[in-house]
């Protein structure tokens, strides 16, 4: 492709931010991107407190991918948004959905699988006794019968909005053109009689053309492009709580904790803001113009316990 065309990058998230950078490094001269606001986009999903940084997965594919970018994390570059934290996986068994807490141990089994194949350390943590022995911060209730898990301590999480802050200003540094505002909320697509995008128009009428056009619009995808229900954005549950001086000294060495049965997990104190992040990983929830807020899927009240019940 011709390095001199005009390249329109729609969205300023880490996709569309690293986009740009890596387009600008190797040597393309007009890389511009467009969003309603000046990253770190306040509501965007790559923006936060924290992110987990980890390669403890299931596929080895996905394994190796998330452990160069763990060893990225650690490099000058990225490091000032990077906390090097042990994470704790655990699964656990319930009589009350055999279906999910059977899948949740074989993925945990498979994941520990991978690590070792790759020659990654990790931990048994039998019991709910060895994890508070490991880890004395941890003093609930763990997991009901059938606890099994393990620590990787080649993890940790990254400063979400602080981490979009500083890409965003590597890529203006590199030469990167950004439109944002009401100049920059792209709403639909000019196209051409072989439906090659030729321009996209903004909230406020403004035509912004170029030779190639680039969406790294995340949840907003849909809205641009058709989908035909073939991609849904999910919100997921998360939860802040505001930390006392005291709570922040005390849980200041929590290991990352998650858990694949029930979805629950939790993230070290933040120490910018002073607040305790917890999530539940979930189906969760849709939100549209004909239908509103999705509710979960009809299971036994207590057969999920990563959903957040009605008030």
């Amino acid at each position: 492709m011709d390095k001199s065309q005009q390249i329109i990058i729609i969205g300023a998230g880490v996709f569309g931010l690293s986009t740009a950078l890596r387009l600008k490094q190797e040597g393309y001269t007009s890389v511009t991107v467009l969003d309603r606001a000046v990253p770190p986009v306040p509501d965007g999903s790559s923006v936060d407190i924290s992110r987990i940084i980890r390669f403890d997965y299931g596929d080895a594919v996905y394994a190796r991918m998330g452990k160069e970018a763990f060893d990225l994390w650690k490099t000058p570059e990225y490091r000032e948004a990077f906390h090097q934290t042990p994470c704790i996986r655990l699964a656990q068994e319930s009589s009350e959905d055999q279906i999910i807490q059977s899948a949740a141990h074989d993925y945990s089994i498979k994941t520990r699988k991978v690590l070792t194949e790759m020659g990654a350390p990790w931990t048994h943590i039998p019991t709910p006794e060895a994890a508070r022995k490991k880890f004395p911060v941890l003093t609930g209730k763990l997991a009901v019968p059938g606890f099994d898990a393990f620590v990787n301590e080649a993890a940790g999480w990254a400063d979400a909005g602080l981490a979009i802050a500083r890409l965003a200003a590597r890529c203006a540094s590199a030469g990167v053109g950004f439109i944002t505002g009401t100049n920059g909320q792209v709403e639909e697509f000019e196209k051409a009689t072989d439906d090659t995008v030729t321009a996209v128009r903004t909230t406020n009428g403004a035509r912004v053309t170029g030779d190639k056009f680039i969406v790294a619009t995340g949840a907003w995808t849909a809205s641009l492009v058709p989908a035909w229900n073939s991609m849904v954005a999910a919100a997921q549950i998360v939860e802040y709580m505001r930390l006392t001086p005291e709570e922040m000294i005390e849980l200041k060495n929590m290991p990352i904790y998650f858990n694949f049965s029930t979805g629950f997990f939790c993230f070290p104190p933040h120490q910018p803001t002073g607040y305790l992040k917890v999530a539940c990983h979930s189906y969760g929830y849709t939100n549209s113009c004909e239908q509103g807020i999705s509710a979960p899927p009809k299971l036994p009240p207590s057969s999920r316990a990563n959903f957040i019940p009605q008030g």
